[in-house]
């Protein structure tokens, strides 16, 4: 999270911003059921989950894409790991505050 720019620009300094996407792909599943996103990085859901500007009904569709399969998130982590393959061990620093996001 935040290495080529800061994580304020990063959320929401441009058009293709991480804001951007999450708010796209809400608009836009509903339209076509056979379509998935996946996400890796509970870090960028919460920012948005957590945003003033995330309106109640785009945080309930989010809610109901999830419940339906349409959205799901691989690794589960804060942020994603950068060496692939990461070793166990370092990826489990990172996996706990994303699992408290999901309880």
């Amino acid at each position: 999270v935040g290495w080529t720019a800061t994580i304020q620009y990063m959320y929401d300094g441009e058009r293709q911003s991480i804001k951007n996407i999450y708010d796209t792909v809400v608009d836009e599943l509903p339209k076509n059921p056979d379509r998935r996103f996946v996400s890796v990085e509970m870090f960028w859901l919460h920012r948005w989950w957590t945003d003033p500007n995330t309106t109640a009904s785009r945080r309930e569709s989010f809610s109901s894409l999830l419940e339906g399969g349409q959205i799901s998130f691989l690794n589960g982590g804060w942020v994603m790991q950068v060496h692939p393959p990461s070793p166990l061990l370092s990826l489990s620093p990172s996996l706990p505050p994303s699992f408290s996001l999901s309880a």
